[in-house]
């Protein structure tokens, strides 16, 4: 028996020295074993080969070699990272952001950026975040806090997919070629701003700038902007061209040489603003919606123009609501020394404070003062509650108006002009103008010009109505076209053009200060009396005869200053065959 108690005593001491044999092999296996580490140690790698910098992952491939780098965590880099010429370096982030203390990226070569956020750890004085002396393309990425976000040098080729751009002063300081599409460009000095003489496009992106969105240098170059929207700050174009198709411009615009717009819409209520467009050279507006809110207490023009305007199919609607106690101007159009193209437009103004300052406000839907020309074709004038409203404003001997098919209407809480000639020629093919107030209401009024009115009508009511006021000993006044035939066949309508003039205290359809009035064609009303007593011209044969009319509609032949024997409603003339 105490031969097997030692049998089995020997058998666990042997169980238990194996046992503690395993656990120090075990052990010795633990501290031998490599300890496991985290499979990046630095931020940037190219294949396996790991960096702690970008400078030294780009200073790692060799001249004329291509690597992508990629970042695998976020870092700040405070490294001069420098891309030298015939370099390609693909940086792809996976969405880490790099933050850097100081110095540029600089791209002499190749640079193919995607998926990254870069940016300054505090805003840094004169320096950009990227600096582009080769080719850059940057998709998905966002550069913010530079003084520059990106400054593309002369040679430089620059895309920009998807990406936004930020920096306290300019976000793109552009010098060659850039492409955008997509993404937000915000600066607060300048959105873009370009010296560059190479073509530039930017299409389906934001433009966004306290002070100028796009700042155009003296070049010829031409910048394309297709389904962008500008926003707050000034479009400015100093020299070359900028083409604008669709989008939405909120700010302003300064043209100082060759522009198009076409298809865009033009948004701005801003209490500062106290022109829209600016244009002192040329400019074409095509099919463009203005819903503008004019809170400026100093004056208020959607376009002036010194230059060449061509203007078609747009509908400028400008509402006024700046605070009590403001006297200015609202103009729709304003020519000032240029010519104007105006086709198929529609100009509404619209006095929405109905308060005692009302009457201080006034309104002008198309203004020529000084201009060479202003065609008006097929134009559609609506203005409503102004102090004093004038539906087109002439001035300068210089001016000249052609007018085809223009329809005025306003409304005054004073006095109420459709067209105020002050020295101009005005040639009107077909009109019509209806035009109320709450005091004087003139449909032309004429002081030293020229007024031809072929065909059209005025039809004018208030307090003191004038159909067509003759002012000045300068001032002339022709309606109809003369066929000087002196037969009783000949071509003179009774009907056209229209002249009414309904007061309730006086109506004139024709009231003449001093100056020619030619009548050749037409019919003239007014509640108080049609014409004057003298006609300087009527077409051969013809004389200009008298009828009035009480409240049944009964006509009364009568002789021209008999009319106070009679009692009736109104009073109209037309030109009758004497043989």
């Amino acid at each position: 028996m105490q031969t097997n108690l030692r049998v089995e005593n020997a058998m666990i001491k042997n169980k238990i020295t194996i046992n503690l044999m395993f656990i120090l092999i075990f052990m010795m296996m633990l501290i031998l074993m490599p300890t496991r580490v985290s499979a990046t140690t630095y931020p940037y790698a190219i294949g396996a080969n790991e960096y702690e910098t970008l400078k030294e992952a780009i200073d790692s491939v060799e001249s004329g070699g291509t690597a992508t780098i990629t970042v695998n965590q976020d870092v700040t880099d405070s490294s001069n990272a420098i891309i030298r010429t015939g370099k390609t370096i693909t940086l792809d982030t996976n969405g880490y952001t790099i933050r850097k203390t100081e110095y540029t990226i600089t791209n002499n070569g190749t640079l193919n950026i995607s998926d990254v956020d870069i940016n300054y750890t505090q805003p840094t004085d004169r320096i950009s975040i990227l600096d582009n002396y080769g080719t850059s393309t940057l998709n998905n990425v966002s550069i913010s806090k530079g003084y520059y976000g990106i400054k593309n040098g002369a040679s430089a080729i620059l895309t920009l997919n998807s990406s936004d751009i930020t920096a306290s002063n300019a976000a793109i300081y552009n010098s060659g070629e850039l492409h955008i599409n997509g993404g937000i460009i915000n600066g607060s000095s300048y959105g873009i701003y370009s010296n560059s003489n190479i073509d530039m496009d930017i299409q389906n992106a934001s433009i966004i700038s306290a002070s100028n969105t796009i700042y155009k240098r003296d070049n010829s170059s031409v910048i394309t902007i297709t389904d962008t929207n500008l926003v707050t700050g000034q479009l400015y174009n100093l020299n070359g061209t900028i083409n604008i198709d669709g989008g939405t411009i909120s700010g302003t615009i300064n043209n100082e040489s060759t522009m198009t717009i076409d298809g865009s819409s033009v948004n701005n209520s801003s209490s500062s603003v106290e022109t829209v467009i600016k244009n002192t050279s040329s400019l074409t507006i095509d099919n463009v919606i203005f819903s503008l809110n004019s809170s400026n207490r100093y004056g208020y023009e959607a376009i002036y123009s010194t230059g060449t305007l061509d203007v078609s199919d747009s509908q400028i609607s400008i509402a006024r609501s700046a605070s009590s106690g403001s006297s200015y101007n609202v103009i729709g159009i304003y020519n000032n020394g240029g010519s104007v193209t105006s086709t198929r437009n529609g100009v509404k103004i619209e006095d929405t404070e109905i308060t005692t300052s009302t009457k201080r406000i006034t309104l002008q839907g198309m203004k020529n003062l000084n201009g060479i020309s202003f065609e008006s074709t097929d134009d559609v004038i609506t203005l409503i509650n102004g102090g004093t409203t004038y539906g087109m404003y002439t001035s300068s001997a210089e001016a000249s108006d052609n007018i085809s098919n223009l329809s005025i209407t306003s409304s005054g809480s004073n006095n109420a002009y459709g067209i105020y000639n002050a020295g101009g020629k005005n040639i009107i093919d077909t009109i019509s103008i209806n035009v109320s107030a709450n005091q004087d209401v003139y449909g032309i009024y004429d002081t030293g010009g020229e007024i031809i009115m072929d065909t059209g009508t005025i039809d004018v009511s208030s307090n003191n109505t004038y159909g067509i006021y003759i002012a000045n000993v300068n001032s002339s006044l022709t309606l109809g076209v003369e066929d000087g035939s002196g037969l009783e066949t000949a071509s003179v309508s009774i009907s056209n053009p229209f002249i009414r003039a309904m007061g309730t205290t006086s109506g004139i359809g024709v009231k003449k200060d001093d100056g020619t009035f030619n009548f050749y064609d037409g019919k003239i009303i007014g509640s108080t009396y049609a014409k004057p007593d003298t006609t300087s011209l009527v077409e051969p044969r013809f004389e200009a005869r008298f009828y009035v009319v009480d409240n049944l509609g009964n006509e009364t032949k009568v002789s021209q200053g008999q009319e106070s024997n009679y009692t009736y409603e109104y009073e109209y003339c037309i030109l009758e065959y004497q043989g």
